[in-house]
């Protein structure tokens, strides 16, 4: 019975051993399970960083390249626009050149044509101031032809001037009303300059003048 039961305590004393060696070694493969976990998520964890690394550099590239992309466009936009703008300007500072030159071409030929003109009224009125000269001369000589020929009763102006036939003589009355007319306007205007007279009445005045003046005018050149 003694036998028996050393026996019985020793194989539950190999029993417990074995039972402990068990549980170290499951501990001990639970370790190593999870320490393989635990690696496998690091591993897991590094591809996954390593990924998301890639991609982000991945789309880094993507956005430089579209970025350079967008700024060679932009710069060849820019470009283009500048080189529409500078031939849009150097066309219109030609066309304005242009436009210049027949300006002062014009200009040229109208001062050239002006002083033609006033070469031309120049000439006429020195022929004109010859013959009135000429014609005050006359006057003259005959005035004092006159005196000397006359009687001793002085003889008006009118009385001397004697015209030498009909159309002759309207010619001096339509003369002298000429003159009497542009005497008569020139007082009108010194009287409306002065105060004397009213703007209305002054364009009143001048007006019925000026109508007289040209039908006196108009007769006289026929």
């Amino acid at each position: 019975m003694a036998d028996q039961m050393s026996m019985s305590e020793r194989e539950a004393i190999l029993a417990v051993e074995a039972a402990e060696a068990n549980a170290v070694a499951a501990a001990a493969r639970a370790a190593d399970e999870e320490e393989k976990r635990r690696a496998e998520e690091e591993r897991r964890k590094a591809e996954e960083e390593k990924r998301r690394l890639e991609a982000l550099r991945a789309q880094q590239q993507w956005e430089e390249a579209q970025t350079s992309r967008v700024r060679q466009e932009v710069v060849q936009k820019i470009r283009s626009y500048l080189q529409d703008q500078s031939r849009e300007v150097q066309a219109q500072v030609q066309s304005d050149w242009r436009d210049q030159q027949r300006l002062d071409h014009a200009k040229e030929v109208k001062i050239d044509k002006q002083i033609e003109i006033l070469k031309k009224k120049k000439k006429d009125l020195e022929e004109h101031c010859e013959s009135v000269d000429k014609s005050i001369e006359d006057i003259k000589e005959w005035i004092k032809e006159a005196e000397e020929t006359t009687e001793e009763k002085a003889l008006s102006a009118d009385e001397m001037a004697v015209a030498s036939s009909p159309l002759h003589a309207q010619m001096m009355d339509l003369s002298a009303e000429n003159w009497a007319t542009s005497d008569a306007l020139y007082f009108l205007d010194r009287a409306l300059y002065q105060g004397h007279l009213d703007c209305m009445v002054h364009q009143k005045q001048v007006r019925l003048l000026a109508k007289k003046q040209f039908l006196v005018r108009a007769h006289l050149s026929k």
